[in-house]
C-alpha cells in the first residue's frame, strides 16, 4: 500500500502526472528488491485510487496480475458535473487540469482480470459511473470481469458491508493469484 504525493502521510500536492511518478517509481522498486521481485501485482484502488489503478494497468498491463476497483469514477470532470450544479460545473470542468480518463484506459486493457465493487447508495460518485467501466471493460478485455453491487454501500463504507471480503477472496481464488 502506498500512499502518493498529498495523501497519508505524503508530503507534496496530488497531480494526476504526479502521481503516475510516484506509481513509476513503486513499480521500479517491487521490481527490484529481492523480497517483491517476481512477486504477482494485484492492483486495488478506491476511489481516485482506482482511477491510479486503472492507468497503471494501462501502462504496465503486462506486469498486473489483476485489478479491484471500489467506487471509481469514469472521469474526473464527470464527477465534477454529478457534485456541482449543472451551470457551475460545466464552468468548472473545462478548468479541470487532472483529467484520470478512466474510459479510454479502461478499454485499451485486455489481458487483466477485474473486479468492480460499487456501493449502491455512494453520493459522492454515482454508481452509474462504475457501471458504466464495468460494461466497458466487460466488452473490451479477454479475462474475466466482474461486477458486486453492495445496496447499503456509499462511497466510504462500501467495505463494511456484509460479504465484501467473501467476494474479494472469491474472485482472487478463482483467479489463482
Amino acid at each position: 500500500m502506498i500512499s502518493y504525493r498529498g495523501y497519508g502521510i505524503s508530503e507534496g500536492k496530488p497531480s494526476e502526472q504526479g502521481i503516475q511518478m510516484d506509481i513509476d517509481a513503486t513499480l521500479e522498486f517491487l521490481d527490484t528488491n529481492p523480497i517483491t521481485k517476481g512477486t504477482k501485482l494485484v492492483l486495488f484502488g478506491q476511489s481516485i485510487g482506482g482511477a491510479v489503478a486503472i492507468d497503471t494497468a494501462y501502462r504496465y498491463e503486462k506486469k498486473v496480475s489483476g485489478v479491484i476497483l471500489e467506487n471509481t469514477f469514469t472521469s474526473l470532470p464527470n464527477v465534477v458535473q454529478h457534485v456541482l450544479p449543472k451551470m457551475l460545473s460545466v464552468f468548472i470542468s473545462m478548468f479541470v487540469i487532472d483529467k484520470w480518463d478512466s474510459v479510454s484506459k479502461l478499454a485499451k486493457i485486455t489481458s487483466i482480470p477485474i473486479l468492480f465493487l460499487s456501493g449502491l447508495k455512494d453520493t459522492l460518485v454515482p454508481p452509474s459511473h462504475m457501471s458504466a467501466l464495468y460494461k466497458l471493460a466487460k466488452k473490451t478485455s479477454k479475462r474475466q470481469v466482474d461486477m458486486i453491487g453492495f445496496e447499503n454501500g456509499n462511497h466510504n463504507d462500501t467495505c463494511s458491508q456484509v460479504g465484501y471480503f467473501d467476494v474479494i477472496n472469491t474472485w482472487w481464488n478463482k483467479n489463482s493469484f
